[in-house]
């Protein structure tokens, strides 16, 4: 006032977006995801594995879907992330591959010895050929040693 007394308050002001106008995409990022087959012979990864940094310009927690979703078959399959902040989605493509690691199994067959049989050099010999077995099918060579 004139007399130089002076009062103040404070307010708080709240502007709201109702309809998300103002809320800005997140930005999907993907990266590729390769794992080892299972004994089933697939893989899997969660949608968060293939997130290679996405963001969200409001600060948004991010939540993530993939699709399709696992488990995956051997081999490479294209995958599509989709990042939502809760109101607005983005999506980018990758792909996981899934690898055999695991090596054949053989069952050999037992040593044999034998002598010369009389009278030649050399010896008839009888023996069982490997079996090999691989978890995924995948086509095997049993190679076996000259005798």
């Amino acid at each position: 006032d004139v007399n130089g007394n002076v009062s103040t308050c404070t307010s708080t002001v709240t502007v709201t977006d109702p309809l998300s106008a103002c809320n800005q995409f997140p930005v999907a990022v993907c990266q590729p995801v390769t794992v080892n087959a299972d004994g089933s012979c697939q893989g899997n990864a969660v949608a968060s594995d293939f997130d290679g940094g996405s963001t969200d310009p409001n600060g948004d927690p991010l939540t993530f879907s993939v699709s399709p979703a696992g488990p995956y078959l051997l081999g490479i399959t294209n995958v599509t992330l989709t990042v939502s902040d809760g109101t607005n989605s983005s999506t980018c493509t990758t792909t996981i591959e899934v690898v055999d690691n695991t090596p054949p199994a053989i069952v050999c067959p037992t040593n044999i010895i034998k002598s010369n049989d009389p009278g030649i050099c050399g010896a008839v010999i009888t023996y069982t050929i490997p079996v090999g077995t691989d978890n995924c099918s995948v086509a095997s060579t049993i190679q076996t040693a000259g005798l």
